[in-house]
């Protein structure tokens, strides 16, 4: 009778596992149905990565993501906030490597005013009057 009772009680322990994950999956289908949701993070061998539901922008991303040349966005900074598989590449690290750092340690020198915009010599200029 032991061997019964045991496995009715793991019977009813796998149940309710169930039930919670039926009840965390319908959950993230209500929260998609009603666009509140618009990425995953998912485990993957290389390390965790963002899934983005397709929006306007996705062809954009993917242009990006797949183009030769290194790019990178910055706050004003010098922080990474977003950086393409070339970009990574050409430094020799991973995105985490990278992301949420400065991009001035990744560089040989770092300009004297990172924020300062080029002005044309005096010479150059147009003149108001």
């Amino acid at each position: 009778m032991d061997v019964a009772t045991d496995e009715v009680e793991n019977l009813r322990h796998n149940n309710e596992e169930l039930r919670r994950k039926l009840e965390e999956a319908e959950d993230l289908v209500h929260a998609i149905r009603h666009e509140r949701l618009d990425a995953f993070v998912v485990a993957r061998r290389e390390g965790e990565q963002v899934l983005m539901l397709e929006a306007a922008d996705r062809p954009y991303r993917i242009l990006v993501e797949k183009m030769q040349q290194g790019a990178v966005a910055t706050a004003r900074d010098g922080t990474v906030l977003y950086c393409n598989r070339r970009f990574c590449e050409m430094l020799r690290r991973s995105a985490d490597e990278v992301v949420r750092r400065s991009v001035f340690g990744f560089l040989a020198t770092r300009p004297r005013t990172p924020t300062r915009r080029w002005r044309a010599p005096r010479a150059a200029r147009v003149s108001s009057a």
